[in-house]
Order: structure tokens, then C-alpha cells, then sequence
């Protein structure tokens, strides 16, 4: 029997979106184990809505949700 599904191997990176919640950390472990399965690299992903708010806010403010983000990002990583 032959399969219209792509090997695995194929599909190229898992990409798993996260912020700092307990969920995203198991969304983020099951991506590695996924990505381990298939041998391929895993991208953990982190955004945050600025939309019109970057006029709006100060260099600080943006300093600080990036700085939150790389924290969440890195956090996630070590998980």
C-alpha cells in the first residue's frame, strides 16, 4: 500500500510558538520530540502584539518586551 502523506523527513523544521505558560512548554517538548523524530532542526517562536503602539511607546517599554521575549525564548529552550 503506498501513502499520499510526505515522509516525514521531508517536511523540513518544526516551528512551535510559545509564550510563558505551562501549555506552550509542552507544546515546545513536543516539537523537539517531533522534530528529533523526523531529524529535523526545531525553531521556538515568541511574539507580541505592538501593533500601533510602537509610535505610541517608549523606547523602554519596547526594551522591555523584548527583553521578556528573549527571556521566554530562552527559558523555553532549556525546558
Amino acid at each position: 500500500m503506498t501513502s499520499d502523506l510526505p515522509d516525514p523527513a521531508e517536511l523540513g523544521a518544526v516551528v512551535v510558538g510559545v509564550d510563558a505558560s505551562p501549555h506552550a512548554r509542552a507544546a515546545a517538548l513536543w516539537g523537539a520530540a517531533e522534530a528529533e523524530l523526523r531529524g529535523q532542526p526545531l525553531g521556538i517562536v515568541h511574539a507580541a502584539d505592538i501593533e500601533g503602539r510602537s509610535v505610541l511607546t517608549s523606547a523602554e517599554t519596547l526594551q522591555a518586551l523584548w527583553d521578556t521575549a528573549r527571556d521566554v525564548l530562552d527559558e523555553t529552550a532549556r525546558a
